[in-house]
């Protein structure tokens, strides 16, 4: 086992390995360019905002590139997804469309579902996502393709996501209840994240 690596074997010979974030190969001895993020099953990475008592809480905007093969994964959690209650904006695939959660308090707000496009087959797609309030935008390519407001009574405006952000998947589990695919959390699956901007 190099560099913190999980090793287990995968056939009577042999065995496979999971390498740390930076290095692949069999033995985890090759240094990896981190640009580019690829999670499967119920792997994610947690990014902590340096910025995030600075940040005026009622504006959000995140920025990503991902490629899929699968037409429902979780692709980005923001919130500290430590209680179901906990405010998040999170961003998946559900058969094949973009959805977007929100949740600014008391989970007053469905989730939308882009349902004009389907986003699969491993290509890549630019998806840029703000909240402005309680109005949710998305831009697919730099194309507007979603335009809403998540609480027209403004009861909540300001996301208190705690400065975390999730990719690829959440610790949080689902609900008593609810399925692991249903929202939130949505369903864990294969996905890539590159260049992330927030």
């Amino acid at each position: 086992e190099e560099r913190g690596s999980l090793c287990t074997p995968s056939a009577v010979t042999s065995y496979r390995c999971i390498c740390p974030l930076g290095w692949g190969g069999t033995y985890c001895d090759t240094e990896i360019s981190t640009d580019t993020l690829r999670f499967v099953g119920n792997s994610y990475v947690k990014y902590s905002d340096p910025r995030y008592n600075s940040r005026n809480l009622k504006y959000a905007q995140v920025s990503f590139s991902f490629r899929t093969s699968s037409n429902d994964s979780l692709i980005m959690w923001m919130g500290k997804a430590e209680h179901e209650d906990d405010d998040y904006l999170a961003v998946g695939l559900e058969r094949g469309h973009l959805k977007i959660a929100v949740n600014l308090g008391e989970r007053l707000s469905l989730p939308f579902t882009v349902r004009n496009l389907t986003l699969c087959c491993n290509k890549w797609h630019n998806v840029s996502i703000s909240l402005n309030s309680t109005v949710v935008q998305a831009f697919l390519n730099s194309k507007r393709i979603l335009f809403e407001d998540a609480d027209p009574f403004e009861r909540y405006v300001a996301l208190n996501y705690g400065g975390q952000f999730y990719f690829g998947g959440s610790h949080l589990p689902p609900s008593p209840g609810q399925s692991e695919s249903s929202t939130p959390p949505f369903v864990k699956r294969k996905v890539c994240v590159s260049t992330v901007y927030n």
